[in-house]
Order: structure tokens, then sequence, then C-alpha cells
């Protein structure tokens, strides 16, 4: 199991991290994304006030392609400081934060996910330069599917296993616009099950 970082305490709390791989690589299995997701949820699910008050604990990983090494940012459900300073992200994650308000700019009852604590981790980063363009996230191979980033999640809902399972990206509840369409707006393929199955017949 992998530690993350702490920000706050408490129903505030919200963990992060940044993991950069020591293997030149431009792509990443969907399983091995899930498998990073799922040893740091292990860690941060037994940590106190980890779950949200819906009983959710959530770890969602975003790939960024390098040939220096790929890198994955980590992230929970944004809480606390985290939420508010996410919430004020207009200019330190401005294509991030264009998607997320559907373009209105306007953070009014924004509801975040841990999908948009892994974009804005990655946003805000140094490894940001040269990617952010045109309020996308391009990667130098843009073209090639396998060359844009890649997020998952990892973790547990109210009626998810006591293990945790592969988490799908929003498509009900009260969040607008859903992590799906904030993702193709950012040009990030996210994981699907029929893309896991795939990926693992042909292997």
């Amino acid at each position: 199991m992998s530690s993350m970082t702490k920000h706050d305490t408490g129903a505030n709390a919200t963990w992060t991290k940044t993991v950069v791989s020591k293997t030149d690589y431009r792509n990443i299995m969907w399983t091995d994304l899930l498998a990073i997701a799922a040893d740091h949820w292990q860690w941060v699910q037994a940590q106190p006030g980890a779950y949200t008050a819906q009983g959710s604990c959530l770890v969602a990983a975003l790939f960024l392609p390098s040939t220096k090494g790929g890198v994955i940012f980590l992230s929970t459900i944004p809480r606390g400081t985290k939420h508010t300073e996410m919430m004020n992200g207009a200019r330190t994650a401005p294509a991030w934060f264009r998607a997320t308000t559907g373009g209105t700019g306007r953070a009014t009852g924004l509801k975040l996910h841990a999908e948009d604590g892994a974009e804005f981790l990655f946003e805000t980063s140094a490894y940001a330069k040269g990617i952010v363009k045109n309020f996308q996230y391009v990667t130098p191979d843009r073209d090639n599917h396998h060359g844009q980033m890649r997020l998952a999640v990892w973790g547990r809902h109210r009626t998810s296993p006591a293990q945790g399972e592969s988490i799908a990206l929003c498509t009900a509840g009260e969040k607008q616009p859903k992590c799906p369409a904030v993702a193709r707006a950012l040009n990030v393929a996210y994981c699907e099950q029929y893309k896991v199955r795939f990926e693992e017949q042909n292997r």
C-alpha cells in the first residue's frame, strides 16, 4: 500500500500524490492504472475521515505519457481547503475550470469529484507546461490514442464490495457537467469496462 499527502483533517480531509514512473513509457494499460489507484486507495481508506458522509472513498489516477517516464496524478474527493482552492481555480487551472463549469466561468455550487482533483493536480503542476493548450491537455501524440492522458478511478461507495472496485466516471447525480464530459473537453481518455475487457483479450 502506498501513502498519500493529506490536506486538512476530519471531514475536510483530501489526499493527493504525484508519482513519477521509473520506466520510460508513453502508454499505460488500464489494468495497471487501476492497480495504482487501488494500491493508494487501500492505504487512504483506512485513514480517519477518508469516507464522505455519503459513504464514498475514491481515488482517481490521471496518467501523463512522457518519453522521460510517465507521471500519475492521484486525488481523493476534494474537500475543505482543497475544495476552496479549486473553486477559485479559474487562473491556476483555466482548462479544467472552464470544462468543469461548462464554460460559464462561474463556480457557484460546483460539486467536485476525485476526477476533478486529479485533473486540477496535474494542471497546477510543472508537468502541465507545454501540455495545456487551447483549454485542452494536448500530449505530443494527440492524433495517436496511445498518447492521450488516461483517467481511472478505484474505490468504494456504500454498495461497493469491501475491497473496492473500478468506479465508472459519473453519469448520474447532480454534478454538471458530468465527469465524462469534462474528460472529453480536456482531451482525456477515461476508463470504461469494455476498454478493460478489450485490453485483457488482446494482451
